[in-house]
């Protein structure tokens, strides 16, 4: 856990590789991803807009690498830096969409296209294509039961999408992945491309996911 609800963020982080997943209330003590946060990604968004006790948890589901960054050192980058506040709040932007994109994909496509989807954002995070992760963890994230995660990774194994082992999947051909998922993940790749310049860094401190 990088992050509680109703806590104050006193350290956010930028992950370089790896996942976090940001996830709400779902009801009955469950928790439902909002979006996912991989190589592109950072926890700082309540602190960029100035949310004391953030309702949303952040929590790692494959470990990996991020830098690690104060919340008031990031907060005085963000008055002295204007450039940075903006791709910073552009980059708000684009975790609004994602969410909205999500409640949207959750309420209209079927429990395999959306794990689709999710394997196609994730997979850009490891460059071999091999995410440690289980089936209960993804029914967690997509708020499904695990027989039915069990049952779409089968017909997308059997399409030759991906490979399944114990407490593993690789990604063996995106573009059969891509034909199995939703339009939201290109939609949402689209609206990154548009918005988050694809050469930029941050911080330096190096923290283990």
């Amino acid at each position: 856990m990088l992050h509680v609800g109703r806590m104050p963020r006193e350290r956010v982080y930028f992950v370089e590789s790896g996942l976090v997943s940001v996830s709400g209330a779902g009801g009955r003590g469950k928790t439902v991803e909002a979006w996912l946060l991989g190589s592109e990604g950072t926890t700082a968004v309540p602190v960029i807009l100035q949310d004391d006790e953030p309702a949303l948890q952040c929590v790692v589901q494959i470990g990996g690498e991020a830098l690690e960054i104060g919340r008031v050192e990031l907060m005085a980058v963000i008055e002295a830096c204007p450039g940075i506040r903006g791709l910073l709040l552009r980059y708000v932007n684009f975790t609004l969409l994602c969410a909205v994109q999500t409640g949207i994909c959750n309420s209209n496509h079927s429990i395999e296209q959306r794990l689709a989807r999710w394997l196609l954002f994730a997979r850009d995070g490891f460059p071999d294509q091999n995410m440690p992760i289980t089936h209960r963890a993804l029914g967690r994230l997509l708020g499904v039961r695990r027989a039915s995660v069990t049952h779409c990774l089968g017909s997308l194994e059997q399409a030759g999408a991906i490979g399944v082992s114990r407490g593993n999947l690789v990604v063996l051909d995106s573009d059969k992945l891509h034909q199995r998922a939703c339009e939201c993940a290109r939609y949402v790749r689209r609206e990154y491309q548009r918005l988050i310049s694809p050469t930029f860094g941050y911080g330096t401190l190096n923290s283990n996911l």
